[in-house]
């Protein structure tokens, strides 16, 4: 799997169209038993995607352990109701169904319904960083992706970590069921980006969960259970914080632009925007439809 810009493709395309000259045949013979372009061009791609693999081997297959210690280490200490385990298994086991359908043949070609990647043999950029290369490295978004690490991870596990200390068990359950989602998300999320997953189902991922969370967020927000200034104010900060991700962010341009991107890049063969629509999608605009 690789990512091949429009410039590199032509560049690409023109060695080809070179290299194919220069082996130019002599007698009929090597006429008959002479490469075509295409299969120029396959062999190039599926050296390129296997260097490609090589490169990215050990990113695919490491997964951050942390969340699965942190989720474990809820259940253990019995901060976690049957109730939250079985929301977990439920979603898991819709989003397992849903990617199984999506593989199954679509007709007697075998393609499947909801392809994951494009079938030529690379994937361009609009397929591998749905939400833009601009916007993964913006300011802006690193901000608000390290703000929700804070709220969302660092913060509750030292609140959790007062409350076990002072014995405070009610207090630790209140903030611990929403910590347990959460680490829950992450592990979904990254076995969704290994295993290739269509990006609307990666989509609904975070969407699922954020829903899921803000009731216990509002839970924590507003339980009798006394918490502090700091607890309650750190609930209340969740609450604010992951509702705007989920309606300023997941559903009007996440979605959108995974949804987009899973369009031109996997299902149609060509695509023409509309003059003044090209970098447009979403509420911002796209840097990665050039």
């Amino acid at each position: 799997v690789i990512a091949i810009e429009k410039p590199d493709m032509d560049s690409f395309h023109q060695r080809v169209e070179e290299s194919i000259r220069e082996d130019k045949p002599t007698s009929k013979h090597q006429q008959q038993l002479r490469p075509s372009k295409r299969q120029y061009l396959k062999r190039i791609l599926r050296r390129a995607a296997a260097k490609e693999e090589l490169d990215t081997e050990g990113e695919l297959t490491s997964i951050d352990k942390t969340p699965f210690i942190i989720a474990f280490s809820l259940v253990l200490r019995g901060l976690i109701r049957p109730m939250d385990i079985c929301v977990v298994a439920c979603w898991t086991a819709y989003l397992i169904v849903l990617n199984m359908a999506s593989q199954s043949s679509r007709d007697l070609t075998g393609a499947p319904i909801l392809p994951a990647t494009p079938p030529q043999g690379h994937v361009p950029t609009l397929v591998s960083t749905p939400l833009g290369i601009r916007t993964e490295r913006s300011a802006w978004y690193n901000a608000w992706l390290k703000t929700g690490v804070f709220l969302g991870l660092i913060a509750p596990i030292a609140l959790l970590t007062q409350f076990l200390v002072q014995t405070n068990m009610q207090a630790a359950r209140v903030c611990g069921r929403h910590l347990f989602l959460l680490c829950c998300q992450v592990i979904t999320e990254a076995v969704s980006r290994r295993t290739l997953i269509p990006l609307p189902l990666r989509i609904l991922i975070p969407i699922l969960y954020n829903i899921t969370r803000l009731a216990y967020l509002w839970t924590w927000a507003t339980t009798p259970v006394a918490l502090g200034i700091f607890g309650r104010g750190l609930g209340i900060a969740n609450t604010v914080y992951w509702a705007l991700n989920l309606f300023a962010f997941l559903i009007p341009i996440a979605s959108i632009r995974y949804m987009r991107s899973h369009f031109y890049g996997v299902e149609a063969q060509e695509v023409t925007t509309r003059i003044g629509l090209e970098e447009t999608v979403g509420l911002i605009p796209n840097s990665n439809v050039s």
